[in-house]
């Protein structure tokens, strides 16, 4: 069965649709931190603001056909944070004295 539209596997136009797609969503989130880099999206800031955001995208992202692989994401904190939102606490949980990102540590600490 040939596929009718939308890029297809390999198409280097895809990734660039796809972030044109998303990228007003990731644009109105409120976090103080937002990266994307297709459909890997990183939120930092306050729990509350974070999971307001979170639960935003899950709303906007099914409204254009996309869904938030739960399994997928991590909640990156410190160990003494306390999460309160479900959604956020179904996610898979890193402390952020255990956590890098491409070699730099997210923590203050030296460990």
């Amino acid at each position: 069965m040939s596929s009718q539209e939308g890029a297809q596997q390999g198409d280097p136009l895809g990734p660039l649709l796809f972030s044109n797609t998303i990228h007003p969503m990731l644009s109105s989130t409120q976090a103080e931190l937002k990266l994307g880099y297709l459909d890997d999206i990183t939120l930092g800031g306050p729990v509350e603001i974070v999971a307001f955001d979170v639960a935003e995208i899950m709303r906007i992202g099914a409204e254009i056909g996309l869904s938030l692989n739960v399994s997928k994401c991590e909640l990156i904190a410190h160990s003494d944070a306390v999460i309160t939102d479900t959604l956020l606490q179904s996610f898979n949980r890193v402390e952020i004295e255990c956590y890098s990102t491409r070699g730099a540590s997210l923590s203050r600490s030296s460990t």
